[in-house]
């Protein structure tokens, strides 16, 4: 089973009101272990991103303004996602809504590695698992199972809360996963050397800078599993 989990940054809440995907981060879980695959870029939406969606994600138009739009990304994330059986999405309306958006406006590119996909929502999920909650946030979801969140504050973008969803929806799911990357493998093993491979096609992704990785490879090391956690 290949899952993939998916999160978006976007310009503002409503796509049918032109809003755009500015980040894309997903994590490849195959048979419950997380893998050193995983895919992140940002986009330049060609439109202003709204004050309260820059306020949680912290991207403004001009970190975007030299980014790739979308339309020349997609090609190679949909290669990435080919074989998918699954795509996990914290409130997936919200981000399906974006991703089918996107799509719409490609032409002459095959989106059949995410149509096929089943989109799972894990926030209904949650729901049925863990009744009685105050908060579904994916925030509090990792405080309730137990998953660290000290370092989100200094790197928070689409790749870590993909990250985050994976841990919490695996431990929610009763399943065992294992992170075996870090971040500088991440820009090492994802970005390739552009020739591809039997595999995929070798991919374009935007690194991150040398604070960034530090600070997300510190975060991963608070993933690691701990002597009793089971």
């Amino acid at each position: 089973m290949r899952q993939i989990f998916l999160d978006t940054e976007t310009t503002g809440l409503e796509p049918s009101e032109g809003h755009r995907i500015i980040e894309i981060g997903c994590v490849e879980v195959i048979d419950s272990v997380i893998t050193e695959s995983h895919f992140q870029s940002y986009f330049n939406p060609q439109r202003r991103v709204d004050v309260g969606a820059r306020q949680v994600h912290g991207l403004d138009d001009a970190f975007l303004s030299d980014k790739p739009v979308f339309a020349d990304v997609a090609p190679d994330w949909l290669g990435w996602m080919s074989g998918a059986d699954e795509v996990v999405m914290h409130n997936a309306e919200f981000d399906r809504g974006f991703v089918e958006a996107e799509l719409q406006r490609l032409q002459g590119v095959d989106v059949s590695p995410w149509r096929s996909c089943t989109c799972i929502d894990a926030l209904s999920q949650a729901r049925m698992q863990l009744p009685g909650l105050h908060s579904y946030s994916l925030d509090n979801l990792c405080r309730t199972l137990g998953i660290d969140l000290e370092d989100r504050r200094d790197v928070h973008g689409a790749l870590i809360d993909a990250t985050l969803l994976a841990h919490a929806y695996l431990r929610m799911m009763g399943q065992q996963c294992e992170m075996t990357m870090t971040i500088s493998d991440y820009a090492a093993v994802v970005v390739g050397d552009g020739d591809g491979d039997a595999d995929g096609p070798a991919l374009i992704v935007q690194r991150a800078s040398p604070d960034e990785l530090a600070l997300h490879e510190a975060f991963l090391r608070r993933m690691q599993p701990r002597s009793g956690d089971g």
